[in-house]
């Protein structure tokens, strides 16, 4: 693990000196320790709680860590994907000393820090084969780690700078050197699998025309990815489903962009009717879900709806968006062909160009947006409050255009699926009498 990124958001305590809080702070000679240690054990705090953005030090407590890798017993890699540090704003300070003559300064502290969110296992070992019976061991879920009693110690140089008529304290961190110990660590987490069975080996096997049959193999599929995908086929995660850069109709007055957002309650979708006709090559998939979908956004545009609706002039605005759709009810229909690959196994491919999708909201939608301006007027909540009153009109009109990239998206999945996964997964029978000739 690389621990020096989590060291230097310490070593940034030297720059305090231009932080606010620091001047009503008690000031300390170079060589009181204590005093030392007691003011950067307050810094530590303020910064936990509030950062010092006069500095451009961020909150420090919750920490976000991302991509973060750690080898463990040199048997097995744990990588935190997306998650977040607490602790850090109670860790204790030991001792802090700055060595003018000897151009040092050192630190110890020690802290309990609990470390939570998505989590990526993988290991392949003879160690991990002794232990358990397989020599693979492999997830992707929540994750969460406690380490007590962490202590940290780490020596760096350090040097007097002046700069105008003051004096800096410059630490060398590029030269940082140091030692921990650990009184007890726990790591808990879900979806770790023995072996290299994924969802895809463990499927049930329908015949092509038990409809009920394949309603729970697809609901197997939708609960089985929703956390870890499926690498080797190259589907991701679904739940929540990261959205990037996917453009929406808003109201047919603007396109509106979510940027960064995601899509939770798929995996808990439920599939109300599945009909898979071999012989015809067709399909229909129908889903009932619960959708959150949050994220940030940005849109500018004028329309004559715009104006009709709310007399103003250009839309635009950036800044957070949050949807809230309940009991929606999707319907895909898709055309496919049976067809034998290169590797002898029988697949479905499925035609994305003759694919169909409708919507129907039987219960209801709320809509959040901020910052939101028509012309200079922050009209957030007059847009909101309109789709909020009249949502399930709306869904009749705009329905389909406001969710057709998002449905792009969950019918690529889809395609996905049926395309990687060979048909004898999921069905029985004898499936060569439906090949296309």
């Amino acid at each position: 693990m690389k621990y020096q990124r989590y060291l230097l958001l310490f070593c940034a305590l030297f720059g305090l000196s231009r932080a606010a809080f620091v001047d009503i702070s008690p000031k300390c000679t170079i060589k009181d320790s204590e005093c030392l240690k007691g003011f950067f054990q307050q810094a530590l705090k303020k910064m936990g709680e509030s950062g010092a953005p006069e500095i451009g030090i961020p909150v420090l407590d919750p920490f976000p860590v991302k991509d973060v890798t750690v080898r463990v017993l040199d048997i097995l890699n744990i990588t935190l994907i997306d998650g977040f540090a607490k602790g850090i704003k109670k860790c204790v300070f030991n001792s802090f000393r700055i060595n003018l003559d000897k151009e040092m300064g050192y630190q110890d502290f020690t802290c309990d820090i609990t470390i939570k969110g998505v989590y990526r296992l993988k290991a392949s070992n003879p160690t991990i084969k002794a232990l358990l019976g397989s020599d693979s061991l492999q997830g992707e879920g929540n994750g969460k780690v406690k380490m007590e009693k962490l202590n940290i110690k780490f020596y760096f140089p350090i040097t007097l700078e002046k700069r105008g008529d003051n004096i800096y304290a410059v630490g060398q961190f590029e030269h940082l050197d140091y030692t921990m110990d650990l009184a007890k660590v726990t790591f808990t987490a879900d979806k770790v699998f023995i072996g290299n069975d994924n969802v895809v080996d463990t499927l049930h096997k329908c015949q092509h025309n038990d409809w009920n049959c394949l309603k729970k193999v697809l609901k197997d599929v939708f609960v089985g990815i929703s956390s870890t995908g499926i690498p080797e086929y190259d589907i991701p995660p679904i739940d929540p489903l990261h959205l990037s850069n996917v453009k929406l109709n808003l109201l047919n007055m603007a396109e509106l962009t979510i940027r960064d957002g995601h899509v939770k309650g798929l995996k808990d979708c439920d599939v109300s009717e599945v009909k898979l006709r071999l012989e015809k090559g067709s399909g229909i998939i129908k889903l009932l879900c619960d959708i959150t979908a949050k994220g940030k956004y940005d849109v500018t545009a004028s329309s004559p709806a715009l104006k009709d609706l709310f007399g103003g002039g250009v839309l635009k605005g950036n800044g957070n968006a949050k949807v809230k759709i309940e009991k929606l009810l999707i319907t895909f229909g898709f055309k496919f062909d049976v067809a034998k690959h290169s590797d002898g196994e029988i697949y479905i491919d499925c035609h994305k160009d003759l694919a169909t999708f409708d919507f129907d909201l039987l219960g209801s939608s709320t809509l959040f947006l901020d910052n939101l301006f028509i012309g200079d007027v922050d009209s957030s909540k007059v847009i909101t409050d309109y789709y909020n009153q009249n949502s399930r009109t709306i869904w009749k009109t705009f329905g389909k255009s406001l969710l057709v990239s998002a449905t792009d998206i969950a019918y690529d999945l889809i395609h996905r699926f049926f395309g990687r996964v060979k048909a004898t997964n999921y069905l029985s029978g004898d499936l060569t009498q439906f090949i296309e000739k």
